[in-house]
């Protein structure tokens, strides 16, 4: 597998530091609410997925010890807005600005099936959006 041994995961990192835009325009106890309450219900299926191909996974925010600084730090150090632009995970964004290229730290968040390419499974699949949509309230996933 591309001769790779162990990836490092971000999963957690949006939900403890309010990177999902629509947190932004929340109230901070709002976000402070939402992300303890998130915190009782998340799973991550990187470990399990990674670990089926043989692969190590790492998830450092998901480490007890960065989820309870999470839980303390202020939502007003998650949210900001600077020059008119709200910004979340603000505040690892500015602990990362030295180390990472500026790109990297003020860059948009997108949604994972952007990232991942899966949203190009209806086209690979030749479905049209709509007939995708209606699969999809078909097939009920939950825990």
């Amino acid at each position: 597998m591309l001769g790779l041994n162990s990836v490092i995961t971000g999963d957690s990192g949006d939900e403890l530091f309010a990177g999902y835009p629509f947190l932004f325009n929340l109230e901070p106890y709002e976000i402070d609410n939402w992300i303890k309450n998130i915190v009782k219900h998340w799973f991550f299926a990187s470990k399990l997925l990674g670990e089926s191909l043989g692969l190590k996974v790492f998830q450092p925010f998901l480490d007890e010890r960065i989820v309870k600084l999470a839980l303390e730090v202020p939502a007003e150090f998650k949210v900001v807005d600077r020059n008119g632009i709200k910004y979340g995970k603000w505040i690892l964004r500015e602990a990362f600005k030295n180390f990472l290229p500026a790109e990297v730290v003020w860059r948009s968040k997108y949604p994972v099936e952007a990232g991942s390419g899966s949203i190009k499974l209806s086209e690979i699949l030749k479905v049209k959006p709509e007939e995708f949509d209606e699969l999809s309230n078909l097939v009920k996933l939950g825990s």
